[in-house]
């Protein structure tokens, strides 16, 4: 969590260091893109200092004095200025809540709707307090007010997320906050950051030192249950997905026109709902010990591989409870960023945060803020689990970790566990394997070693030193895979490229190929290969053996000496079918069809995919022809890149109107083409067809939304024309990069609608379209539409029911479609039910029983049952 300062007696600095860097060598200034400050609203920054700020970050969070970003944004426009808002709680009293009270009250609806409240009286104890918060409908509460849940302290209060309104007035709260200018600053809010967002905790809550059950939640779960949690983090995860949408479309709505973005911290970062998050789990390596560190790469790759920045936190850490061992405050930082660059990922930041005291005057004061101008280029591989091991002076087993970028070696000693010291009797002696000049905690670079000592937690920046000549490193395995089955005869071999401590070498490759393991029987060998970009490839020269195993290995070479040998791996040459090589099948027409007029002179043409037996990458050629002999060639495509479903080419010269073309394609799979498709024929007719651009009318899923796991289904009406083919695509983001095409869908008479079954989407949001070809050409793509994918929790409110207080109805919320809600009595006898339709997801009823009376006193059970599921709760009726 990130606390907001308490006391305008500190000074809170809160750095995140990019993880792409420019090329080069050298100490000098560098644009430190998506790199993240966080600074306090009493200090403001004097020129010189927003001028480093602008070249230095490209994220600031609050911005302290708003009239900062004046300097700072006109210096770098694309700099993101982001705002603070507590994810799980309103400030009580304060603006967010005025707001989304008057909103309420504007809109008829109880204001205690925003809130969650406990059922029971529930002691608590928060903020050094101890005290009872009386229950509502199960407790001694005499108004639902008194019983709200608190967070971190009386009067701040959790948000209820269960209820629609309540999502609806906080979204709505936010997107004002985008609306309106600082007044001392000409710019808008680019970001909002939402702290303690989380579906498995809410951080800080305190001690419940009993009770507290809770009166929103359908069978009244503990606070700190399973069960709550579930219920609690799906209906955030619904606000955070209805947030993130409105604002993608900022430029609709905002006032400057630009796109908004969405951050938060907390267990909500994985779910794909967010652009930034900040994990925060006290990235040091005094701190904490192996496991975590290694746990941190981990976590670094699944982000990645979501597709989510995430800044992730190195506490400031000098000294350690219980332990022997004090390190100075640059040296911390110093250790944090080497860790951060042992474990990052191009998706991951160094949240760096220290603790809320005066450390430094002024911005840029902190000796060790020369450390981030200094370059490393590129990572050029993984991490090494293993650089050194053993024993040191006071008996502890260590393990070096290291990763090697184009101009650094980083090196991180973990503490071994979380009980050992890190004092001057833990340092051992680490042997380098070449000259190095230590980055020390100044920004400065200290003298040339060739081994450097470590004590346990500590982490090393190491440059290589100039003059001589060290060896390059051993490359690595990129591919295939050791062991792995190739189907050609000619395989494509591949490593990580090397890295050369001294930098300016060129490094060439040379890659052996054995029939034994023990390399005794060479094969074949290479000449030098030029190093490429991250890797470098050889394709063997010769054909190999069908069905038989080899062995291979790389080295690289600076001019002057060789690196080591890569460890040998093998693979083994089984082509299909026993052939060189088995080509691909000839691709099908589909657009336009045979004899069909199109109404442009470039239109496109498209072919279904061939079908390729050793599953090689395939490209295809499109040939266009003046006569049905295929003798009279207008014009040819070259290679076009497969597509998903179809491929498709749109002829690159202007076709004679009132002419008949015919045209032919066929795939190539790098070694053999697949036999021409049967040529068809297409008359071009500009003057006479219009294509009418018409997008499909989406029936559903609806614009956010909720669909129950199994049941998604993308639906348009069809058109009034026979052969209207109709296309959908589906992807996780706005701009539909890396869609899910469908096939084309051709309804049957008389379909009321054209559907396409996404059954098997896991949970999260998702964006689709639409579009038709109509026989003449394709239709604009519809609006792109969200919906999500998540289990549906039904709720009722209020509960419990009392008319006393003005309550005439009771809500059932958050209904699946199409549900078949059922009220009883705890004895089973039905009071009420209705079937509800596909579009209604709220019944409001009368608390009337099926004859028309009133309902008594009591408590009562309602189930909802629908397609792929039921649910069930209660609700209490007090008169």
């Amino acid at each position: 969590m990130i606390r907001r300062p308490v006391s305008l007696g500190f000074v809170i600095f809160v750095l995140l260091i990019s993880v792409s860097l420019s090329r080069g060598q050298g100490v000098s200034p560098n644009y430190f893109f998506n790199a993240l400050v966080h600074y306090s609203e009493m200090d403001c920054a004097t020129p010189a200092q927003e001028t480093t700020i602008a070249k230095r970050y490209h994220f600031i969070l609050d911005g302290g004095c708003s009239k900062d970003m004046n300097s700072i944004k006109s210096i770098n426009p694309d700099v993101i200025w982001a705002f603070y808002n507590s994810g799980t709680d309103n400030d009580v009293p304060g603006e967010e809540h005025t707001f989304v009270v008057g909103r309420a009250q504007a809109n008829g609806v109880n204001k205690e709707t925003n809130y969650l409240h406990y059922f029971e009286d529930t002691q608590v104890s928060l903020g050094g307090q101890t005290f009872v918060v009386p229950g509502w409908g199960g407790g001694s509460a005499t108004a639902e007010s008194l019983a709200r849940v608190p967070v971190y302290w009386k009067g701040r209060y959790v948000v209820n997320f269960a209820s629609p309104q309540a999502r609806q007035y906080d979204k709505e709260y936010i997107v004002s906050k985008f609306k309106v200018k600082d007044p001392s600053t000409n710019y808008y809010f680019d970001c909002i950051f939402l702290d303690n967002s989380s579906d498995a905790v809410l951080y800080n809550i305190g001690g419940i030192l009993s009770g507290g059950a809770i009166a929103e939640h359908p069978t009244h779960a503990k606070i700190a249950t399973d069960a709550f949690y579930s219920w609690y983090g799906s209906n955030m995860k619904t606000f955070f997905g209805a947030l993130r949408d409105t604002l993608r479309l900022g430029p609709q709505w905002a006032p400057d026109g630009k796109v908004k973005y969405l951050s938060a911290n907390g267990s909500l970062n994985s779910a794909g709902l967010i652009d930034w998050a900040i994990d925060e789990y006290n990235l040091s390596p005094t701190r904490n010990w192996l496991v975590w560190i290694e746990a941190a790469i981990q976590i670094n790759k699944n982000n990645w591989a979501q597709k989510t920045k995430i800044f992730y936190e190195a506490r400031i850490t000098t000294v350690v409870n219980g332990r022997q061992g004090q390190i100075s405050y640059a040296q911390a930082l110093l250790d944090n960023l080497a860790t951060h660059y042992l474990v990052r990922t191009d998706s991951s930041l160094l949240f760096q945060s220290g603790p809320y005291q005066v450390y430094a005057t002024g911005w840029d004061t902190l000796v060790w803020r020369g450390c981030m101008d200094y370059d490393i280029g590129d990572a050029l591989g993984d991490y090494n689990p293993n650089f050194f091991s053993g024993v040191d002076g006071k008996g502890y087993s260590f393990r070096v970790l290291s990763r090697q970028y184009q101009g650094a070696l980083i090196l991180v000693r973990p503490r071994g566990d979380w009980n050992q010291d890190f004092d001057d009797a833990t340092i051992a002696n680490i042997p380098l394997g070449g000259s190095y000049r230590p980055l020390l905690p100044n920004g400065t670079l200290g003298a040339s070693v060739t081994s450097i000592g470590m004590r346990n937690g500590q982490g090393a920046i190491l440059i290589p030193s100039a003059g001589g000549n060290t060896p390059p490193a051993t490359p690595t395995l990129a591919s295939p895979a050791d062991g792995a089955t190739v189907t050609g005869l000619r395989p494509i071999l591949s490593v990580s490229n090397s890295f050369d401590p001294d930098a300016i070498d060129n490094i060439t490759y040379f890659f052996e190929v054995y029939s034994d393991a023990g390399l005794t029987n060479l094969v074949i060998g290479s000449p030098a290969i030029n190093e490429g970009t991250n890797s470098t490839s050889w394709t063997v020269s010769i054909d190999l053996q069908d069905s038989t195993t080899y062995w291979w290995r790389c080295r690289a070479y600076d001019g002057q000496a060789f690196s080591a040998w890569m460890a040998a791996k093998s693979f083994t040459v089984m082509t299909i079918g026993g052939g060189i090589n088995n080509p691909p099948s000839a691709p099908a027409a589909y657009l336009p069809a045979n004899r069909d007029t199109v109404a442009t002179s470039r239109p496109a043409l498209t072919v279904t995919n061939s079908t390729d037996p050793d599953g090689d990458v395939l490209v295809y050629e499109f040939q266009v022809f003046y006569d049905s002999l295929l003798s009279n060639l207008v014009t040819s495509s070259g290679s076009v890149p497969q597509g998903v479903v179809y491929t498709s080419w749109t002829v690159d010269v202007d076709l004679q109107d009132s002419t008949v073309y015919w045209w032919r394609a066929r795939s190539y799979d790098g070694q053999a083409y697949s036999s021409w498709m049967s040529a068809r024929s297409f008359l071009v007719q500009s003057g006479a067809v219009g294509v009418d651009s018409t997008a499909p009318v989406l029936k559903g899923p609806k614009n956010r939304e909720k669909i129950a796991p199994g049941q998604a289904k993308l639906k348009v009406y069809p058109d009034a024309n026979p052969g209207s083919i109709y296309f959908f695509e589906l992807a996780t983001d706005t701009t539909m990069a890396g869609a899910v095409a469908s096939p084309g869908i051709t309804p049957n008479p008389g379909d009321t609608l054209v559907e396409w079954a996404t059954s098997s989407l896991s949970d999260g949001v998702y964006f689709w379209r639409s579009r038709v070809y109509r026989g003449n050409g394709y239709s604009d793509w519809s609006q792109v539409v969200s919906f999500e994918v998540a289990a549906f929790s039904p709720y009722a409110y209020p509960n419990p029911y009392k008319p006393s207080e003005g309550a005439t109805t009771i809500t059932f919320a958050d209904l699946p479609p199409n549900a078949h809600l059922k009220i009883a009595t705890v004895s089973g006898d039905l009071v009420y039910q209705v079937k509800l339709g596909p579009a209604e997801t709220q019944f409001v009823w009368d608390v009337k029983n099926q004859d028309g009376q009133e309902l008594a006193s009591g408590v009562y059970l309602f189930s909802a049952s629908y397609p792929g599921g039921s649910t069930s709760g209660k609700l209490a009726v007090i008169k």
